[in-house]
């Protein structure tokens, strides 16, 4: 009789278990002892790797309830497996077709390369390579070898197999015929031998690029994406060729391939039987003047600096209650049943923006060692999507970077008054400098990200003002080539990136000076620029932006991220893609073009 996988009990966990009990084992002893055969068509892929996805669910049940299942004890495929393994996360490769051997990534795994037995040829996985980060950027999908021979040439010699430089019209022609591949040949040479393409001036005009499978996998699914650069990248590393493969992804604008462990530790829960910790919510304390400690070793020193945080403290709480949010603090009381119990104090907790802040008088680096550590330990008592640390002014560089290595923001005011004694009287606004990671989470808000997906642009051309409105998202069945922009757009893509920040007037001097500073930033290094617009349909919001010529989505990114912004946007001819600075989140429409 079968059994039932427990898929209530299996989590993502389980199957990394199951994966790494895979990985120590090898293959064919991993198989063997849980009792499956080799999978023919539908094989679970994990950083680049293939596993059976059936054995993969039998032994992960195990881990998850104490009951292995074999292979007779369930059934596979895609209605019992598939579904499940994609809920938690995973890719499970396959087709659909009778007689199926596996899907897309499993042809790109047993792709025929040259070898002399030791050493394969990986110069189609870096033309492969090459044409994903190409249709990432929105460039032409189908460009002709003749206008990208330099380009790859240069990609390919460093992991040349013989004395002798490959020849990209090669691979460019070898794929002919694979599922990843569309060679665009001339009816009047689909019957030529190969070795005719290859003569340059045939081979110059001949059009290559992903196929329509393939494009739109890649328009549509970004973690299958990061499936497939992971295994191009462990297909060119086991080749045995020379070359670096962090240079190419690099070359390529591709992001450092990050992997996690494969064999990952299980967390070990901390000793907390005895500890008891609650958390109450009441009002900010507006302190006059703070309370200091007689007997600390500057008396007076102490109490100008308990003087200055509290005023900076009670300036940020006015500000943000007059902008219609919710303020207020938490108190933390842990009771570990030896000593007396430990309160612990939160400065501010900005309920509306779900921030937990503490505020300091200076910048020092022993200050700000400090509040780092107080906010690091309030942060795993108290549920919250931000920390930040309210300051009178930006700390340096290397300690800026330290905090936003914790995802810790940097609050301070804009346009401060300050008396005799240092203590801020006044401040026209305040302005919050986001981390990595704190963009990120903005990122991750649906509400958000489709108020961005939505944005108008009016871009300012030389000739004209044309105007940018996001449409329907791009799907499988829409095709790849579909050109919107004509002649009214530039060849190369455009980046369109801002300067205010989430939540920031776009008016406000502070926004208003970033936004120059980006302008400089970006003619201080010879790019194109022109002026462009983003806002609501209706344009009853906008904020003043730039779009740029010359930059990869990398760079882009970086710059994004260097000017507090969450997200900015890529426009080609034939789609507009919004991109996440901080994180790999992606949304690709097409859109209207009107003068």
């Amino acid at each position: 009789m079968a059994t039932k996988v427990n898929w209530a009990a299996i989590t993502a966990e389980s199957i990394l278990t199951a994966i790494a009990d895979h990985d120590r084992k090898g293959q064919q002893q991993f198989l063997s002892d849980a009792g499956f055969r080799p999978s023919t068509n539908f094989r679970l892929v994990h950083q680049g790797r293939f596993y059976d996805s059936k054995a993969i669910v039998g032994v992960a049940n195990g881990h998850a309830t104490t009951t292995f299942l074999r292979s007779g004890d369930f059934t596979g495929g895609k209605a019992a497996v598939v579904k499940n393994l994609d809920a938690l996360g995973f890719i499970v490769d396959y087709r659909d077709d009778d007689g199926a051997t596996g899907g897309l990534l499993w042809d790109l795994a047993t792709t025929r390369t040259h070898t002399d037995g030791v050493v394969r040829a990986p110069y189609k996985y870096i033309v492969l390579l090459w044409a994903i980060a190409r249709r990432q950027r929105g460039l032409d999908p189908a460009p002709a070898l003749r206008d990208m021979r330099t380009e790859l040439g240069t990609l390919l010699a460093p992991f040349a197999v013989s004395d002798t430089a490959p020849d990209p019209e090669y691979p460019w022609i070898a794929l002919d015929g694979h599922s990843w591949w569309n060679l665009r040949i001339p009816e009047n040479l689909r019957d030529a031998p190969r070795r005719h393409l290859r003569s340059r001036n045939i081979a110059d005009d001949l059009r290559g690029g992903l196929s329509q499978a393939v494009s739109d996998r890649i328009d549509t699914d970004p973690q299958w994406t990061r499936e497939a650069l992971a295994l191009l990248t462990n297909l060119i590393t086991e080749s045995g060729a020379p070359g670096s493969i962090d240079e190419l992804r690099s070359n390529l604008n591709l992001a450092p391939l990050t992997v996690a462990l494969r064999y990952p530790p299980k967390p070990s829960a901390p000793r907390r039987e005895h500890v008891e910790v609650s958390v109450q919510r009441r009002p900010v304390e507006r302190n006059e003047t703070a309370e200091f400690t007689p007997t600390a070793p500057d008396p007076e020193k102490e109490r100008r600096s308990l003087r200055r945080e509290a005023a900076l403290q009670n300036l940020y709480v006015a500000y943000r209650e007059s902008a219609g949010c919710v303020v207020s603090s938490r108190t933390i009381t842990i009771d570990d049943r030896t000593e007396i119990p430990t309160v612990l104090s939160i400065d501010v907790f900005d309920d509306t923006a779900e921030t937990l802040i503490e505020a300091k008088a200076d910048i020092r680096r022993e200050t700000l060692r400090t509040a780092l550590g107080q906010i690091l330990d309030y942060a795993r008592h108290v549920p919250h999507q931000h920390t930040a640390l309210l300051l009178p002014e930006s700390p340096a560089a290397d300690m800026t970077a330290l905090l936003y290595d914790h995802g810790v923001d940097v609050i301070t005011p804009v346009g401060a008054v300050a008396d005799s004694d240092g203590v801020i009287t006044a401040v026209d606004s305040f302005t919050v400098n986001r981390s990595p990671r704190s963009l990120a989470v903005l990122a991750a808000d649906d509400t958000l990200w489709n108020d961005y997906s939505q944005a108008v642009i009016e871009l300012h051309l030389p000739n004209s003002t044309v105007q940018i409105t996001p449409t329907d998202p791009i799907t499988a069945n829409d095709p790849s080539d579909k050109v919107i922009g004509s002649d009214m757009l530039p060849d190369e893509p455009l980046h369109i990136l801002a300067a205010c920040h989430p939540g920031e007037d776009p008016q406000s001097s502070t926004a208003t000076t970033r936004y120059r500073k980006l302008r400089d930033h970006l003619h201080a290094r010879g790019y194109t620029t022109w002026d462009a617009t983003g806002g609501s349909v209706d344009l009853a919001y906008s904020e003043p932006s730039i779009a740029v010529a010359g930059l990869t989505d990398t760079e882009a990114q970086h710059i994004g991220a260097d000017f507090g912004q969450v997200a900015f946007f890529t426009l080609t001819r034939h789609h507009l893609a919004l991109r996440a600075c901080t994180s790999p989140r992606t949304t690709i429409r097409r859109y209207a073009l009107t003068m």
